[in-house]
Protein backbone atom coordinates (compact mmCIF):
# COMPACT_ATOMS: atom_id res chain seq x y z
CA UNK A 1 0.00 0.00 0.00
CA UNK A 2 1.14 3.53 -0.76
CA UNK A 3 2.31 5.68 2.16
CA UNK A 4 -0.07 8.61 2.62
CA UNK A 5 1.60 10.13 5.69
CA UNK A 6 2.84 13.17 3.77
CA UNK A 7 -0.49 14.00 2.11
CA UNK A 8 -1.04 17.75 2.22
CA UNK A 9 -4.16 19.68 3.15
CA UNK A 10 -5.52 21.16 -0.09
CA UNK A 11 -7.35 24.47 -0.30
CA UNK A 12 -8.77 26.02 -3.46
CA UNK A 13 -11.90 27.91 -4.50
CA UNK A 14 -13.34 28.05 -0.96
CA UNK A 15 -13.09 24.25 -0.50
CA UNK A 16 -10.55 22.44 1.68
CA UNK A 17 -9.66 18.75 1.52
CA UNK A 18 -8.13 17.41 4.72
CA UNK A 19 -6.84 13.85 5.05
CA UNK A 20 -9.65 12.02 6.83
CA UNK A 21 -9.17 11.31 10.54
CA UNK A 22 -11.38 10.34 13.45
CA UNK A 23 -11.53 14.04 14.37
CA UNK A 24 -13.91 14.48 11.39
CA UNK A 25 -16.48 12.01 12.75
CA UNK A 26 -19.00 14.52 14.20
CA UNK A 27 -18.86 16.70 11.08
CA UNK A 28 -19.34 13.75 8.74
CA UNK A 29 -22.24 12.50 10.84
CA UNK A 30 -23.89 15.92 10.53
CA UNK A 31 -23.20 16.02 6.78
CA UNK A 32 -24.67 12.58 6.15
CA UNK A 33 -27.84 13.58 8.01
CA UNK A 34 -28.25 16.66 5.78
CA UNK A 35 -30.65 15.18 3.23
CA UNK A 36 -30.29 11.60 4.52
CA UNK A 37 -27.78 10.92 1.76
CA UNK A 38 -27.12 7.36 2.94
CA UNK A 39 -30.57 6.45 1.56
CA UNK A 40 -29.58 7.32 -2.01
CA UNK A 41 -28.75 4.32 -4.19
CA UNK A 42 -25.97 6.18 -5.98
CA UNK A 43 -23.77 7.00 -3.00
CA UNK A 44 -21.31 5.38 -0.64
CA UNK A 45 -22.36 7.57 2.29
CA UNK A 46 -22.63 5.68 5.57
CA UNK A 47 -25.63 5.70 7.87
CA UNK A 48 -25.12 8.07 10.83
CA UNK A 49 -24.36 5.24 13.27
CA UNK A 50 -21.76 3.80 10.85
CA UNK A 51 -19.62 6.92 10.40
CA UNK A 52 -16.86 5.78 12.79
CA UNK A 53 -16.54 2.44 10.95
CA UNK A 54 -16.61 4.25 7.61
CA UNK A 55 -13.70 6.47 8.67
CA UNK A 56 -11.72 3.51 10.03
CA UNK A 57 -12.19 1.54 6.79
CA UNK A 58 -11.41 4.57 4.62
CA UNK A 59 -8.16 5.29 6.47
CA UNK A 60 -7.04 1.66 6.09
CA UNK A 61 -7.96 1.14 2.43
CA UNK A 62 -7.60 4.41 0.54
CA UNK A 63 -6.49 8.03 0.64
CA UNK A 64 -9.67 9.60 2.01
CA UNK A 65 -10.43 13.26 2.54
CA UNK A 66 -12.97 15.24 4.49
CA UNK A 67 -14.46 17.92 2.23
CA UNK A 68 -14.86 21.24 4.04
CA UNK A 69 -16.79 24.27 2.78
CA UNK A 70 -14.52 27.16 3.80
CA UNK A 71 -17.41 29.65 3.59
CA UNK A 72 -19.19 27.92 6.49
CA UNK A 73 -16.34 25.90 8.04
CA UNK A 74 -18.56 22.81 7.91
CA UNK A 75 -17.65 19.35 6.72
CA UNK A 76 -19.92 18.67 3.76
CA UNK A 77 -18.79 15.22 2.63
CA UNK A 78 -15.93 12.96 1.71
CA UNK A 79 -13.96 11.88 -1.35
CA UNK A 80 -11.13 9.39 -1.85
CA UNK A 81 -8.32 8.29 -4.10
CA UNK A 82 -7.86 4.54 -4.30
CA UNK A 83 -6.13 1.77 -6.25
CA UNK A 84 -3.11 4.05 -6.39
CA UNK A 85 -0.45 2.14 -8.27
CA UNK A 86 2.67 4.06 -9.30
CA UNK A 87 3.96 0.97 -11.15
CA UNK A 88 1.24 1.23 -13.80
CA UNK A 89 0.79 4.32 -12.97
CA UNK A 90 -2.86 4.80 -12.10
CA UNK A 91 -5.30 6.01 -9.46
CA UNK A 92 -9.06 6.20 -9.13
CA UNK A 93 -11.24 8.85 -7.56
CA UNK A 94 -14.42 7.75 -5.86
CA UNK A 95 -16.24 7.07 -2.62
CA UNK A 96 -17.47 10.65 -3.04
CA UNK A 97 -20.59 11.95 -1.37
CA UNK A 98 -21.85 15.35 -0.27
CA UNK A 99 -24.49 16.65 2.10
CA UNK A 100 -27.65 17.70 0.28
CA UNK A 101 -26.90 21.38 0.95
CA UNK A 102 -23.52 21.02 -0.84
CA UNK A 103 -24.83 19.21 -3.90
CA UNK A 104 -25.06 21.19 -7.14
CA UNK A 105 -22.61 23.79 -5.86
CA UNK A 106 -19.00 24.66 -6.74
CA UNK A 107 -17.74 22.04 -4.28
CA UNK A 108 -17.53 19.02 -6.61
CA UNK A 109 -15.66 21.00 -9.29
CA UNK A 110 -13.23 22.36 -6.69
CA UNK A 111 -12.61 18.82 -5.37
CA UNK A 112 -11.79 17.57 -8.86
CA UNK A 113 -9.33 20.45 -9.27
CA UNK A 114 -7.72 19.46 -5.95
CA UNK A 115 -7.38 15.87 -7.12
CA UNK A 116 -5.81 16.95 -10.42
CA UNK A 117 -3.22 19.02 -8.56
CA UNK A 118 -2.51 16.21 -6.11
CA UNK A 119 -2.14 13.74 -8.97
CA UNK A 120 0.53 15.90 -10.63
CA UNK A 121 2.38 17.30 -7.64
CA UNK A 122 2.26 14.48 -5.10
CA UNK A 123 1.97 11.30 -7.17
CA UNK A 124 3.59 12.61 -10.40
CA UNK A 125 0.94 10.92 -12.57
CA UNK A 126 0.04 12.26 -16.04
CA UNK A 127 -3.49 13.45 -16.80
CA UNK A 128 -4.44 10.50 -19.01
CA UNK A 129 -3.90 8.07 -16.15
CA UNK A 130 -6.60 9.33 -13.82
CA UNK A 131 -8.88 6.35 -14.21
CA UNK A 132 -12.62 6.58 -14.51
CA UNK A 133 -14.69 3.56 -13.60
CA UNK A 134 -17.61 4.24 -15.92
CA UNK A 135 -20.29 1.57 -16.13
CA UNK A 136 -20.16 -0.32 -19.44
CA UNK A 137 -23.31 1.39 -20.75
CA UNK A 138 -21.66 4.81 -20.31
CA UNK A 139 -18.61 3.98 -22.42
CA UNK A 140 -18.38 5.61 -25.85
CA UNK A 141 -20.44 3.76 -28.45
CA UNK A 142 -17.35 2.71 -30.42
CA UNK A 143 -16.14 0.65 -27.45
CA UNK A 144 -19.50 -1.03 -26.90
CA UNK A 145 -20.10 -1.88 -30.55
CA UNK A 146 -16.65 -3.38 -31.02
CA UNK A 147 -16.92 -5.35 -27.81
CA UNK A 148 -13.84 -3.66 -26.40
CA UNK A 149 -13.30 -2.01 -23.06
CA UNK A 150 -10.34 0.33 -22.53
CA UNK A 151 -7.81 -1.51 -20.35
CA UNK A 152 -5.57 0.44 -18.01
CA UNK A 153 -5.77 -1.80 -14.98
CA UNK A 154 -2.73 -3.96 -15.77
CA UNK A 155 0.94 -3.20 -16.16
CA UNK A 156 1.84 -4.14 -19.73
CA UNK A 157 5.27 -4.68 -21.25
CA UNK A 158 6.46 -1.50 -22.98
CA UNK A 159 5.99 -3.01 -26.46
CA UNK A 160 2.39 -3.99 -25.71
CA UNK A 161 1.25 -0.56 -24.53
CA UNK A 162 -1.64 0.72 -26.65
CA UNK A 163 -1.95 4.38 -27.53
Amino acid sequence: MTDFSSTPVLSFDRVRLEPLTTAHEAGLREAVCDGEVWKLNVTTAPEPHQVADYIRTAIQTRLAFAVIDEDTGKIVGSTSLYHIDPAIPRLYIGFTWYALSAQRTHINTACKNHVARLRFRHFKLPLRLLADRQPQHRLPTRHRTLGRTPRRHLALPQAAERR
